[in-house]
């Protein structure tokens, strides 16, 4: 016996989870650029061969920092979400390079 209302409330919050998570994995590692010194964090993009590394690096940093909040809050997550999974699928295809894929 399900109570009147109790799918659509669990349905309605049971994305917050997920939302609270990435968004402040993203907001956390745009700081993390940013107290490294995004000088630094251009380094390694052009050690890697991202061209134009001090561009990228601060729009990496931005969108890090306004797309994690922007899922955080639940604002604009259909437009934030498409530059945010090339800057995972980058980073998850550039950075084991150097390494080897394990």
């Amino acid at each position: 016996m399900r109570l009147p209302g109790t799918t659509s409330t669990l349905r309605r919050w049971s994305v917050m989870p997920l939302r609270a998570i990435v968004g402040y994995g993203f907001m956390a590692h745009g700081y993390a650029k940013v107290m490294n010194g995004p000088d630094h964090f251009a380094a390694s993009l052009h050690a890697l061969g991202v061209p134009a590394s001090r561009l990228m690096a601060w729009l990496t940093i931005g969108f890090e920092l306004l797309g994690g909040l922007a899922i955080l809050i639940g604002a604009w997550i259909p437009f934030v979400s498409v530059p945010l999974a090339v800057i995972l699928f980058v980073a998850a295809i550039t950075e084991p390079l150097p390494y080897g894929f394990r």
